[in-house]
């Protein structure tokens, strides 16, 4: 069995910036779901911001905050199950059926969040103010050094330092607007149904669902949860990238984000340069440090699929963008490479569990196969 000897340093900068297993997971009271925060200053924010989207007049945006306590939230316990696992399981069954009820449903419900996103933007913005950019060095720069390090690449270049600094700088420029982390699985449908609590067929059900209740996915209630990243301010662009370009999401956004339609080809092409080294830069240094908790944490997801897909994003959003910044572009497509290279080889972990381990909810039950627990390496 091959292993990846990392400096300390590297370590470090993956429990501190990449792991989503740093903290308790949230758990169910008597008074509702509790979610710990990583201090006290990011818990008072979250309540802030999850009480700013509850009043939104007409809507059903959050949970109902309950309250906050030190670095603790408690909010109104929702059950249910993650849009985008609803999506996952519409593609499943789309692949018989493309142009059937599946793929409707999908593109019915892409269209739901849009809108839904438009309304938590507009009630964002009246809280961005004072915020810090959401940090370009410490979430980009750092993260392609330390994808490096893992996969063996040189060091970069003088040029390629001085390209990062100066889409840095174009990065603070261009945030307005605090981060909401708009992934559909930050997104849950309130459906005791399909929740994952209980241990049924949940592709059974939801066909079912589908085919007798046609007005279900316009009046189902969705509740967004984990506001933690609007401590800090991203590019209007951001979220929607987050809500339409992740890898199933994707299948069913053409129309509803079109690169060609945005004002600004620069500031789209950043964002979608931030957001997909994040998307895939997490997977990636996952599978390749930590893969028991990959093989769990992302079961449903392709790292290289973010690496492969960007370029071709970029080009067709701005083509100068690859232009200006060939080192950037460079050090992308070695990390691809690099990566599919290094797939083949088993790794252990370099990382310990701290809590157990979840795919999709911290309340599945350990029994259940798809939503496996680990304790131990």
């Amino acid at each position: 069995m091959s292993h990846v000897i990392l400096p300390r340093t590297p370590l470090d900068y993956f429990q501190s910036d990449l792991s989503k297993d740093q903290h308790r997971p949230g758990y169910a009271t008597a008074d509702g779901f509790v979610k710990t925060c990583s201090n006290s200053t990011a818990a008072a924010r979250e309540f802030e911001v999850l009480c700013a989207l509850d009043a939104v007049p007409g809507q059903s945006l959050v949970p109902a905050p309950v309250s906050y306590d030190g670095t603790t939230i408690t909010m109104e316990l929702v059950d249910g199950i993650r849009v985008y696992d609803v999506l996952r399981l519409l593609n499943d069954w789309s692949v018989s059926d493309p142009a059937g009820p599946a793929h409707q449903t999908a593109l019915a419900l892409m269209n739901r969040l849009s809108q839904r996103l438009t309304t938590i933007q507009a009630a964002l913005s009246n809280l961005a103010n004072p915020l810090d950019s959401y940090s370009f060095d410490a979430k980009v720069t750092q993260l392609l050094r330390f994808l490096e390090q893992v996969l063996g690449i040189q060091a970069p270049s003088a040029e390629a330092i001085h390209e990062q600094q100066r889409l840095s700088a174009l990065w603070s420029e261009s945030v307005t607007i605090p981060f909401r982390d708009a992934t559909t699985k930050n997104m849950i449908i309130v459906d005791p149904r399909l929740s994952v609590r209980v241990d049924d067929d949940r592709q059974t059900t939801l066909r079912q669902i589908v085919s007798v209740e046609p007005e279900w996915v316009s009046s189902c209630r969705i509740a967004d949860v984990d506001f933690s990243s609007t401590t800090a301010l991203t590019t209007p662009e951001d979220d929607w990238i987050s809500l339409h370009l992740h890898q199933i999401p994707a299948a069913y956004s053409n129309g509803m984000f079109d690169v060609n339609t945005w004002p600004t080809p620069a500031n789209l092409a950043l964002s979608l340069l931030v957001r997909f080294l994040r998307f895939g830069g997490r997977k990636m240094a996952y599978q390749l440090i930590y893969p028991s908790a990959a093989r769990i944490r992302f079961e449903f997801d392709d790292a290289s699929y973010y690496f492969r897909t960007l370029p071709k994003l970029i080009d067709s959003t701005d083509p100068k963008f690859a232009e200006q910044y060939p080192h950037t572009m460079n050090r992308i497509a070695q990390l691809c490479v690099r990566y599919d290279a290094a797939a083949s080889i088993k790794r252990s972990d370099l990382v310990e569990h701290r809590w157990p381990l979840w795919q999709e909810s911290p309340l599945a039950p350990a029994s259940e196969p798809r939503h496996r627990e680990v304790v131990s390496s």
